[in-house]
C-alpha cells in the first residue's frame, strides 16, 4: 500500500506551516511575531540567583490553542552546559527523566544578557493542558530567575522550583 511521504520544507512561501517543520526559529520569513510566534515573557526586574541552584523546573498551562514550543530565553551568569527536558503534564506527577523528552543537550555561552536557546526538536502542547519544563545546568549559580509567574493569554508560566545538581535520571531535590 502506498504511504504518505512528508511534504517538502517550504520556508519562504509566506505561510507558517508548523506541521511541516517551520517555526519561528527555523523559518522567520514565514513565521513571525505576533501572529505565529507569541512569546511568554517576564518583565520583572527582580531577578535572583543562588549558588546551590543548578536548574529550574516549572509548569506551563496552555490556553485554547495548540502550541509548539521551540526554544527558551535564558539569563545566564556564566558559560555552562544545559539540558532541557519537557513532558506533558505537571512536573510534580513524574520525576523519572526517562519519561521526559530531552529537547536540548549542549554548551551555552553567557555572552550578552539574554540567550536564545533553540530546541533540537519542537514540543507540542495540546489546548487546555499542562506542559512541564526542567532546565538543568552543569554549574551552580549559572542563571538568574524570577519568583513570579507570568502569562500572555496563550500560555501561563507557573511559579517553579529551583533544583540541586542533576546526578542521575531523576529530578533532583529542590534548593528553594
Amino acid at each position: 500500500a502506498p504511504t504518505r511521504a512528508p511534504s517538502i520544507f517550504s520556508c519562504g512561501d509566506g505561510n507558517c506551516q508548523v506541521e511541516e517543520g517551520e517555526g519561528c526559529g527555523s523559518c522567520p520569513f514565514d513565521c513571525s511575531s505576533p501572529s505565529s510566534c507569541n512569546m511568554v515573557s517576564n518583565g520583572s526586574s527582580s531577578l535572583v540567583y543562588s549558588s546551590s541552584s543548578y536548574g529550574i523546573v516549572f509548569d506551563v498551562t496552555i490556553g485554547m490553542t495548540e502550541l509548539y514550543f521551540y526554544g527558551l530565553k535564558l539569563y545566564l551568569l556564566q558559560d555552562t552546559t544545559a539540558k532541557v527536558y519537557m513532558k506533558s503534564g505537571s512536573f510534580s506527577t513524574d520525576s523519572n527523566l526517562l519519561n521526559w523528552t530531552k529537547v536540548v543537550d549542549g554548551s551555552i555561552s553567557s555572552s550578552g544578557s539574554r540567550q536564545d536557546l533553540q530546541f533540537d526538536s519542537r514540543f507540542q502542547g495540546d489546548p487546555l493542558s499542562t506542559v512541564a519544563f526542567y532546565v538543568s545546568f552543569g554549574t551552580g549559580a549559572a542563571f538568574v530567575y524570577s519568583r513570579e509567574g507570568f502569562s500572555n493569554g496563550d500560555a501561563t508560566v507557573l511559579l517553579g522550583k529551583t533544583i540541586r545538581q542533576q546526578t542521575g535520571n531523576t529530578l533532583p531535590s529542590t534548593s528553594h
